[in-house]
């Protein structure tokens, strides 16, 4: 049987890549969702879809700075454990600012066979990869 993923979980009503529409999609029947993950300047992997919140590069925030809407990587693991959950890392090749590692010391912690990494970057595959 197909897996029946929320794209950014189900925003009716609510923020898309927010624990409300994940809760919402999982509420709605879905299997899971797909989230878009960034790496803060403090080093938190945050969820959000754009590489620029508000006009600001995410990369130059603190979690401190951001919306309290924006969730961590972690509260999402945390708080959906069940859920089959694609994990895309964005990232602008061909640079890199730790995220791959970040991400995979993450998800070493919180081991599931229902959490995968998609990334558009081959590059930023293949160096999760490499640390898990």
């Amino acid at each position: 049987m197909p897996l029946r993923l929320g794209h950014r979980g189900l925003a009716q009503g609510v923020r898309e890549n927010t624990l409300e529409a994940f809760a919402k999609a999982l509420e709605a029947g879905l299997d899971g969702f797909e989230l878009d993950v960034h790496l803060t300047r403090d080093g938190a992997l945050v969820v959000h879809h754009d590489f620029v919140l508000e006009g600001v590069p995410l990369t130059s925030l603190t979690l401190r700075e951001l919306p309290a809407y924006v969730p961590t990587l972690e509260a999402v693991l945390r708080a959906f454990p069940q859920a089959w959950i694609n994990v895309e890392l964005k990232s602008l090749p061909p640079e890199t600012d730790g995220r791959e590692e970040a991400l995979a010391r993450l998800l070493a912690r919180y081991p599931s066979p229902r959490v995968w990494v998609s990334s558009f970057d081959p590059l930023a595959w293949c160096a999760s990869a490499a640390w898990g």
